[in-house]
């Protein structure tokens, strides 16, 4: 059971805000779509079927970013597989030969969604996907087009009116990461689309308590934050009318580059068994203020965020992306908080990894999702 502090959603959500409005660090850090070069942003038809297929890499454990940048790369050696029409004729096969050579991440499941949404994009809205939302006005009627309505739970093909098939693949999540993408391009008029609530988000909500828990040692499902996440984030961009757009970078930002290298979030990888590939749950890293590393990690990451001081709990994305569940620990801070680090903690650059330690019973590696 969770509730909101909708005083603390009003304070942090502000202070996330501010800052990301002062252009200040993390939120001068370049976003996933940010890396679309001009060339493809030229057309905006091609744009918007660009975003369109890069949601299908929105999902599961793969860093937003490092899909946007190997999807640029095949858009620039094969442009037709960003055309639905084209998509047709280069057949399935090939097209999951070249995604699994661009990406080599669920090839096979995310070419036969590919492959048929480009059938239903250009079937019900003329290869367009800006068509999808013309006329919406609420996430209701945004989602009665996108979601799949594949099948029932008795396997029965539903019986849908023909614009209204959805799209594989697509849920409610991604339906709102679909319209947050083409909104923040300006491809599409803004409108109130719930907010593309994802683990980054949630994160945040967490770990500020803006979402409170009632027993924080239990470990807590997707869904049981994700329905509070987008009420409270609806209800503060309805009563500030901020855009949903801009509270989702304000929340987003700060999760993929401070939270992502905290060593409060981070997670080691215990392996009983490595040749069998045999390993436990990830395992919260002991944080020691004696070592430089640790202090010089914290000082770079939750010591700069603009609301460091106001977080109190640890939220583990490897927790998240091996269970499906989020798991937390009281946040810890050093001792003393330098304002500017001495020499010896200025002698490797902050970016440095964790040193590995070892036990008998196996080696303990930094635990780095690659979905974050």
């Amino acid at each position: 059971m969770l509730t909101i502090d909708w005083q603390r959603a009003e304070l942090i959500c502000g202070q996330l805000l501010a800052a990301l409005r002062k252009n200040v660090y993390p939120y001068n850090a370049p976003r996933p779509q940010d890396f679309i070069p001009p060339a493809l942003r030229k057309n905006r038809l091609t744009h918007a079927r660009f975003l369109f297929y890069a949601c299908h890499y929105m999902r599961g454990t793969i860093r937003s970013d490092f899909a946007f940048k190997r999807l640029i790369g095949l858009w620039e050696v094969h442009p037709k597989l960003f055309e639905p029409s084209q998509v047709r004729r280069v057949g399935q096969l090939e097209l999951y030969r070249e995604l699994r050579e661009a990406l080599f991440y669920q090839a096979s499941e995310i070419s036969s969604f590919w492959f048929e949404n480009s059938r239903r994009l250009s079937k019900h809205w003329k290869g367009d996907p800006r068509r999808i939302f013309f006329g919406i006005n609420e996430p209701e009627e945004m989602y009665r087009r996108i979601v799949n309505k594949g099948h029932n739970k008795n396997g029965r093909k539903e019986a849908v009116v023909p614009h209204e098939e959805g799209f594989l693949g697509f849920q409610e999540k991604m339906s709102s990461m679909l319209a947050y993408f083409l909104m923040e391009a300006e491809l599409i008029p803004e409108f109130r689309a719930s907010p593309a609530v994802d683990f980054h988000l949630l994160r945040i909500l967490l770990a500020t308590e803006i979402l409170v828990p009632k027993d924080r040692n239990k470990k807590i499902r997707y869904e049981h934050v994700s329905v509070l996440g987008i009420q409270v984030l609806e209800w503060y961009s309805k009563k500030f009318d901020v855009s949903l757009v801009e509270v989702g970078d304000a929340l987003w930002l700060v999760s993929t580059t401070l939270c992502r290298r905290a060593p409060g979030n981070a997670m080691f990888d215990r392996h009983k068994n490595e040749e069998a590939g045999i390993r436990n749950s990830p395992q919260p890293l002991v944080l020691d203020w004696r070592k430089a590393n640790h202090v010089r990690r914290y000082v770079t990451t939750c010591g700069s965020c603009p609301v460091g001081g106001q977080c109190s709990w640890h939220v583990f994305s490897g927790t998240y992306y091996e269970e499906g569940e989020f798991a937390m620990r009281a946040h810890e801070r050093p001792p003393i908080l330098f304002p500017q680090l001495p020499r010896h903690l200025r002698e490797r650059p902050p970016t440095a990894k964790f040193e590995g330690e070892s036990e008998d019973r196996g080696t303990l590696s930094l635990f780095e999702t690659p979905g974050e």
